[in-house]
């Protein structure tokens, strides 16, 4: 068993089966899951990200084994591990966000 603690308002969440990030179900906030072998209490602090735009794809890596596709973290998942994490499909997501590119709203 795994507790997950938000870094935003420090709500926590037990699991067996840690995810790479996951959203604070509480404020929405976006939390990378650090990977720890028990010597350090914590990993490094840094500014916890705000904003809907966490929760989309940086982008996309296609290989042999498929597309693995990039958190706004940094985190490299597979589409079901994306889609479990945000509720997003992240393939939906970069076409919508290629094709309004550049348009601005007066």
């Amino acid at each position: 068993m795994v507790i997950l603690k938000c870094h935003n308002c420090g709500s926590e969440k037990e699991t067996d089966n840690p995810p790479k990030e996951f959203l604070c179900k509480v404020c929405g906030g976006a939390n990378v899951v650090a990977l720890t072998d028990g010597t350090a209490d914590s990993a490094g602090g840094c500014i916890a990200p705000t904003g809907f735009e966490w929760q989309l794809p940086a982008g996309v890596l296609e290989g042999p084994t498929g597309k693995i596709f990039v958190t706004a973290q940094g985190t490299h998942m597979t589409k079901a591990e994306f889609i479990d994490a945000y509720k997003i499909d992240p393939e939906i997501a970069l076409a919508y966000m290629r094709a309004h590119k550049g348009v601005r709203k007066l």
